[in-house]
């Protein structure tokens, strides 16, 4: 609990909701990271090279967010998914991708994060820099 109770908030109850889903293959997602270890020896972040295994240790095998390029909204009933659709990403960039529409693409985060790097802006129209 907090000093000031007007920022305190109960959570925890238990609600039973329905929901219709469209379905992922996992085998899948197991499959991309079986091909990507075979070839490469690790399972880094195809955007900004994280390697949670690196990172963390042994804690870390193995973890890595697969992302799919193709949106589930836009699949037809049956669709088929190939591994080439599939996307190695860490949580920070696969949550990036997905912070706001429209999504972005794998190749605009590498983008952004590059243009960070260089100390240049990452949002479209942001405020130009005072030269002081």
């Amino acid at each position: 609990m907090s000093d000031d109770p007007k920022l305190d908030a109960i959570e925890g109850n238990l609600l039973a909701k329905s929901h219709i889903v469209r379905e992922r293959n996992r085998k899948l997602v197991q499959k991309k990271k079986k091909s990507v270890l075979q070839k490469t020896g690790r399972l880094v972040c195809e955007a900004c090279g994280f390697d949670f295994a690196e990172k963390y240790g042994k804690r870390g095998e193995g973890v890595i967010e697969c992302h799919h390029t193709k949106p589930l909204r836009d699949l037809k009933p049956r669709s088929t998914t190939r591994l080439s659709d599939l996307v190695l990403l860490c949580s920070n960039c696969h949550s990036m991708i997905h912070a706001k529409q429209p999504w972005l693409e794998v190749k605009e985060i590498v983008r952004l994060i590059k243009l960070a790097k260089r100390g240049g802006r990452a949002r479209k129209n942001a405020p130009k820099r005072r030269k002081g």
